[in-house]
């Protein structure tokens, strides 16, 4: 085909990083005509010269290259009618060896990743030199009709990530946006004269269609069953529905010309529009599950078992279980060796194999599939919506004769401050045996001995509490439950006496933080909080408003009233 055309082409690139080389290439695709001609990619590895991959794609590509940092193969070309820049493949290793390189290829044929809105990228003259900085294009071309660039940057998308639960997903921009209002140009110069706030989008609950493209919204699910909000003026909130479609690793974009940075009218500077995408990200920080069991552990002869494993947390809305039987061992201290019914292990073998195959979190056996007077140790693995697992392990015994159950309600290990109230409650159930009272005494106990009298309180220190549940005609036969209690000092919280507010050139801004609380020891009502202050200031561009420490840790300086020993700081609007 090369040979016939002479289509050949200098298309090419290569990743290398860590030692692995991959060399990138297009060819012309076979085809009867040549205005039918696509270019076909190749993944070649480096030395041994081994093809990874080789792809057709729908359109020729003029320019390409990889980003070496995230491994982005991405593709400069005129595909269904518009001149385009996607992401066509990324290049990944595992750790298999001897196949440690692999090309995925990205789904060109049915979602490409838009790098570049459409609009904006259809009339370009091209010159070689595209270069690759993740969600970001720079490229040399000369434009038909170029814009005038305006003082302000537009606002970029930093981050797009679901929130632990997967309840929402918070959208991050680098600075400050007008949310939704448009800047207007009365007088046709391009650059804006006055701000229309009639269009600023406000409230708890409007379609996200106002802000992100239609292939956005589909993904992120319809209006009302999903919905946006802005929580500052740079992060718009995207509340989903109980079941939605959108992924890690997929792509949002935004409308083209609805957020703007917020102007400075003043000195005549406005922005650009956002424009752009980004890919949904994991919850940050991530974090690992947190597996609560609840039910009865010690279960009498007549009781059946029941395990709960529903106020797990921190898995991202879906989780899967998997209940194993590690072992069980005789109670009875049989000294000639216990002699076990097979037949009742592999009958709660088959319940908790249920329970993992139907992805249950509860085990539910009947009384007669444990055998009794032995200690059962069940493996319950809880793995998040995010890929994390996190196992526990739970003790059940079968006792042998007639006691009630008992188990207290919530985590096993309770991490509280200093100022909270502990409520620790039992949950006990009579046995299911016919000759034994239903009616059920309780008996408290601290076994640490730091509980201080006659009050109660707890203060920093670990305790661990357990309960005692009996049945009034039979107290000898009874149930225990524990939990440790680990008490730690309050954290101390900042309060401005006065929150956001809007400022002209010249005002003096008063920040006050003298009524910050710390909640073990709290400051009366017009006193001064005691403790020592610190003051950062940043701009939108995240650079520090004063001196050079780049988290924006405020220095003495004498342009500002300095009252930081007392919570107070003072400067003029235009040191902002």
């Amino acid at each position: 085909m090369t040979a016939q055309f002479m289509a050949w082409t200098t298309n090419s690139a290569i990743y290398s990083r860590n030692g692995q080389d991959v060399f990138v290439f297009t060819q012309a695709e076979p085809t009867g005509l040549l205005k039918n001609t696509k270019s076909r990619v190749y993944f070649i590895s480096i030395p041994d010269a081994v093809i990874i991959e080789a792809q057709g794609l729908d359109f020729t590509v003029l320019q390409l290259l990889v980003n070496e940092k995230h491994g982005d193969v991405i593709a400069v070309g005129h595909r269904a009618g518009s001149m385009m820049i996607v992401t066509i493949a990324k290049i990944y290793f595992n750790e298999v060896p001897k196949k440690n390189q692999n090309a995925r290829n990205g789904t060109l044929q049915l979602r490409p990743q838009r790098l570049v809105p459409v609009e904006d990228f259809g009339d370009l003259f091209l010159s070689p030199g595209l270069i690759s900085i993740r969600e970001q294009i720079y490229f040399a071309a000369a434009l038909a009709e170029p814009r005038i660039p305006l003082s302000l940057a537009a606002p970029a998308l930093v981050y797009a990530r679901f929130s632990m639960e997967a309840v929402t997903i918070d959208v991050k921009f680098d600075r400050a946006t007008l949310r939704g209002a448009l800047p207007v140009d009365t007088n046709n110069d391009i650059v804006p004269d006055i701000i229309d706030y009639t269009t600023q989008l406000t409230g708890d609950a409007w379609d996200c269609a106002n802000v992100f493209d239609a292939e956005t919204v589909i993904l992120l699910g319809p209006y009302p069953e999903t919905t946006c909000k802005w929580a500052s003026d740079d992060l718009i909130q995207v509340a989903l529905p109980r079941v939605f479609e959108i992924q890690v690793g997929d792509q949002i974009f935004l409308n083209a010309d609805t957020i703007y940075t917020i102007p400075r009218p003043q000195d005549n500077e406005y922005s650009m529009a956002a424009q752009g995408g980004i890919a949904i990200s994991l919850p940050d920080p991530l974090e690992q599950p947190v597996v609560i069991i609840t039910g009865q552990t010690e279960i009498d002869e007549c009781s059946p078992l029941q395990l709960y494993a529903t106020d797990s947390y921190f898995l991202g809305g879906k989780a899967s279980y998997r209940w194993e039987l590690l072992g069980y061992t005789d109670l009875t201290n049989n000294p000639a060796g216990r002699i076990y019914n097979q037949t009742k292990l592999e009958l709660f073998r088959f319940v908790l194999q249920n329970a993992t195959d139907f992805n249950e979190g509860k085990v539910e056996s009947p009384p007669d599939y444990l055998e009794e007077a032995v200690l059962f140790t069940i493996n319950l693995t809880v793995t998040s919506r995010w890929g994390l697992s996190q196992s526990e392990l739970v003790d059940i015994t079968k006792l042998d004769f007639p006691a009630p159950m008992v188990s207290i309600l919530g985590p096993k290990e309770l991490l509280v401050n200093r100022t909270e109230q502990v409520s620790l409650l039992a949950n006990g159930v009579p046995s299911e045996c016919q000759t034994v009272s239903r009616q059920l005494g309780y008996r408290w106990l601290e076994t640490t001995g730091q509980l201080v009298r006659p009050t109660n309180a707890l203060v920093p220190n670990i305790y661990n509490f357990t309960v005692e549940t009996f049945a009034i005609n039979n107290p000898n036969n009874a149930a225990y439950a524990s939990v440790t209690v680990k008490v730690r000092r309050s954290p101390v919280f900042a309060y401005l006496a006065t929150e956001d507010r809007l400022m002209t050139r010249g005002d003096i801004l008063v920040l006050d933080a003298r009524e910050s609380q710390d909640p073990d020891y709290p400051t009366n009502p017009g006193m001064t909080f005691v403790g020592t202050f610190q003051w950062w200031c940043l701009t939108p561009e995240r650079l520090p408003c004063f001196g050079s420490d780049s988290t924006g840790l405020i220095p003495p300086l004498a342009t500002w009233h300095d009252r930081r020993a007392f919570g107070v700081v003072e400067f003029l609007a235009f040191h902002l």
